[in-house]
């Protein structure tokens, strides 16, 4: 596509354009600032001119200001009507300023002329607002918008005073606005012929800077055009390279890019072909890394799986490992309390020794006690026996007393009153005789139990002698064997010993396997860890594999590409 080569004209356009736009607004901007300070100057103009002649009036004669007997006004004892008339004129010639006097409401002495005449504007009266403003409140007035006589006027009102300082009158000063606004449109009009000629120079200046700028450029696209087309035999003229502004830089840079270009795309051509070779062989190389890389990634598997399998067989083997501390533990305690137990049992073992041997001598006392006891019961038995022998007697002898008691009686009976004392007799020795029987019937069950008894006892001192000496024998085999049990205490006592020094060793051997197995543990998770981690790195690595492949892969295509596109350029 054809384009047109207007770039340095439409900037210069624009820039004209912006620069037209831009003196348009301070124009503007100019003008408003001109007229607001034109619109001051006036006021001040105004009301010095006012506050000037009011002095002037107020201190040329002496007096308050009245009104004559033929309507004119004066001060103090002068008519001051055409003197005052004469200088306002004179005034008005010099500075274009139009003047009126007023007493109070009403114009006495003015320059201007009422509407269609040459008659002096005197007797009108001012605004209802002007007369408030300076005659009640002794204040100065201004407007930029008053009609007098048909016409428009900036005006400005100063109040006249009597001697007592009260306000009698105004002084007026005032300018047409036409006056104004044609002073105004002059200075704007003076601004926009200079805006204007300042655009036309610059337009000017912009066409021959466009034309001698638009030749360079022209130059410099001619020989990028001819790049673009893939011819680098390129010249650029020496005057366009030797300019001393950019375009010159543009040039010089455009020379050297062309050069700098030839030399790129002369290697370029000549790296594309071992770029072809090299993605071929990095392609094989590729290959063949994968394959070796799914290898060492299925070895990597097996040795992430042994690992876990060994970190959690280390685990089991810590687990056992405590549990068999544990079990220590409390052998060691069991070991101390059965040390402690035969410690008890070889004391115990003394004291029932002791005890056994007192035992026995209590048994020896008790059996010659008893041999002594059963003496004695059989002695007794045998004064038992002499003393059934005596009641068998006295038995005897009572059945004897009865029947001579009885006897006795029979014959006392005989004997009637002289026997019977003697019955009284007969009959107690009856009596006592039968107390006799029946007590010795008494004594004799007594004795018979007596002799059973010891009959019993005796029988049963012997089976107890038998005993005795049962268990004086089983005292000695007693005696004998807690002299066994005693050997057996030490013995188990002095194992105990060997067994606490063998269990220590065990337990120390037990925690030097635990720091080991904990080593052993941690070691495992590590490699399972790292196995894992070799693993991720292994697929990432696959991964990459695949990429660096793909990019191989593309690599060749670009390199196949690249050599059709530098066929385009022409060296």
């Amino acid at each position: 596509m054809k384009r047109k080569r207007k770039l340095v004209g439409n900037l210069v356009l624009m820039a004209i354009i912006v620069l037209f736009v831009a003196t348009g607004i301070l124009a503007a901007i100019a003008m408003v600032v001109l007229s607001n300070v034109y619109h001051d100057m006036v006021k001040e103009e105004l009301r010095a001119t006012a506050v000037h002649l009011a002095d002037a009036f107020d201190h040329e004669f002496d007096g308050d200001w009245y009104i004559s007997s033929d309507g004119k006004i004066g001060k103090g004892v002068t008519v001051v009507d055409t003197l005052y008339g004469e200088q306002m004129d004179a005034l008005h010639e010099q500075t274009g300023i139009d003047y009126t006097v007023f007493y109070e409401t009403t114009s006495m002495i003015s320059t201007m002329k009422k509407e269609g005449s040459d008659e002096r504007a005197v007797g009108t009266e001012v605004s209802e607002r002007i007369a408030a403003c300076c005659l009640d409140e002794g204040v100065d007035y201004y407007s930029t918008n008053l009609k007098i006589e048909g016409k428009s006027y900036y005006g400005y009102y100063v109040p006249l005073t009597k001697v007592n300082g009260d306000t009698t009158g105004m002084v007026f000063a005032g300018r047409e606005s036409s006056d104004i606004r044609k002073t105004i449109t002059e200075s704007a009009v003076i601004m926009v012929s200079v805006v204007i000629g300042f655009i036309l120079v610059m337009a000017v200046g912009g066409f021959l800077v466009n034309k001698k700028i638009s030749h360079a450029m022209r130059s410099i696209v001619d020989t990028l055009v001819t790049i673009s087309e893939g011819n680098l035999k390129v010249a650029i003229p020496d005057k366009v390279i030797n300019r001393k502004d950019e375009l010159g830089i543009i040039a010089e840079s455009t020379k050297k890019l062309d050069e700098e270009l030839a030399v790129i795309i002369d290697n370029a051509k000549k790296l594309s072909g071992s770029v072809t070779a090299s993605g071929e062989n990095l392609t094989q190389s590729v290959d063949i890394a994968t394959q070796e890389s799914a290898h060492v990634t299925s070895a990597v598997d097996e040795i992430s799986s042994g690992a876990l399998n060994q970190a959690d067989r280390v685990e089991t083997s810590a687990g056992n490992t405590e549990s068999i501390g544990r079990d220590i533990e409390s052998i060691t305690d069991n070991v101390n309390e059965l040390k402690n137990y035969a410690e008890n049992l070889v004391g115990l073992c003394n004291e029932v020794k002791s005890a056994l041997s007192e035992v026995a001598g209590q048994n020896a006392g008790v059996m010659e006690e008893m041999q002594e006891i059963n003496q004695q019961i059989r002695s007794t038995n045998e004064s038992v026996q002499n003393i059934e022998a005596a009641s068998s007697l006295i038995a005897n002898i009572a059945d004897q007393t009865n029947l001579l008691a009885l006897n006795a009686s029979i014959e006392a009976a005989r004997a009637g009153e002289a026997g019977k004392g003697f019955a009284v007799v007969a009959t107690e020795i009856g009596a006592l005789a039968e107390q006799s029987e029946e007590a010795t019937e008494e004594i004799r069950q007594i004795i018979q139990q007596l002799v059973s008894e010891s009959e019993l006892s005796v029988s049963k001192l012997e089976e107890l002698n038998k005993r005795v000496e049962v268990q004086n024998q089983k005292l000695d085999v007693t005696q004998k064997d807690m002299e066994d049990m005693e050997r057996g205490a030490r013995n188990v006592s002095g194992s105990s010993d060997n067994i606490s020094s063998a269990i220590m060793d065990l337990n120390n051997s037990k925690d030097s396997l635990m720091d080991i197995i904990r080593e052993l543990s941690a070691i495992s998770e590590q490699n399972a860890a790292s196995s894992e981690e070799t693993n991720a790195s292994m697929e990432k690595l696959n991964s990459t594999f695949d990429v660096i492949s793909n990019s191989a892969q593309d690599l060749k295509q670009m390199s196949e590409k690249l050599d059709e596109e530098m066929s385009y350029f022409h060296l």
